[in-house]
């Protein structure tokens, strides 16, 4: 199925990233996206490494298509919707 396969290349990320191998790492994150485009996961990963590389404008793409158009879940804390990874008022 095509969602356990961006997740098995998302959790290959995360261990290149732990080991320092940035590019094999977006690499495989992109390949996630294209396989599971509404699978909010690695949207958040690669917007982390575009943050640490500098690449502020594409990092910040990224995190507003994972908050506003891909699935997640938010608490509804008084009369604002927060992301609990975000804590973005929405």
């Amino acid at each position: 199925m095509a969602i356990e396969r961006a997740r098995e290349l998302n959790r290959l990320a995360c261990e290149n990233i732990s080991h320092g191998e940035i590019e094999s790492a977006c690499e495989k994150l992109l390949d996630a996206i294209r396989i599971a485009p509404n699978w909010a996961a690695p949207h958040t990963n690669l917007g982390v490494l575009y943050c640490w590389e500098g690449k502020l404008d594409e990092s910040i793409t990224l995190h507003q298509k994972t908050l506003m158009h891909l699935n997640f879940r938010s608490l509804r804390l008084g009369h604002r919707w927060v992301h609990p990874r975000y804590g973005v008022k929405l």
